[in-house]
């Protein structure tokens, strides 16, 4: 009795040898890339996703993102295919942090000197994650 089989080679589906990390970057101003080491036979398609969401365009073995706001925190993954397969990533997730404080705007007082009250504009401030932030005042001569 004769046993023979046929082997086909060459032809592997797309597997992940390293995952994309979490990350974590100052709102405004930082910037992240994730990336992953995937195999199978050629060629690989890449599509990053945002709390399972596709991004539109995000096909690269890496996704960057730059000056990123709270919004963009969140997990992301990549689908990985080719025509043998498919292989999602684990979640990578991407945490937003303000540590800037924020900066005050400028206020001229009027010339209030013989005055008993004078009315005043609320202060301000800019913040580079929230925007425009402004305060409340109260008169600490008249409240009780």
């Amino acid at each position: 009795m004769d046993n023979w089989g046929l082997q086909i080679t060459g032809y592997v589906p797309p597997s992940i040898a390293a995952q994309p990390a979490n990350q974590t970057i100052e709102c405004s101003t930082g910037s992240a890339t994730f990336s992953l080491s995937a195999g199978g036979t050629a060629p690989l398609n890449y599509q990053w996703r945002f709390n399972g969401a596709p991004l539109p365009g995000q096909t690269d073995a890496a996704l960057t993102l730059t000056n990123a706001a709270f919004a963009n925190a969140g997990n992301y993954d990549v689908v990985v295919t080719n025509n043998y397969g498919s292989i999602t990533s684990s979640f990578a997730t991407l945490t937003v942090v303000d540590t800037t404080a924020p900066l005050a705007d400028v206020i001229a007082l009027p010339d209030v000197s013989g005055q008993c009250s004078a009315a005043v504009t609320a202060p301000t401030a800019h913040d580079a994650c929230d925007g425009l932030i402004t305060a409340t005042t109260t008169d600490p001569l008249h409240a009780r």
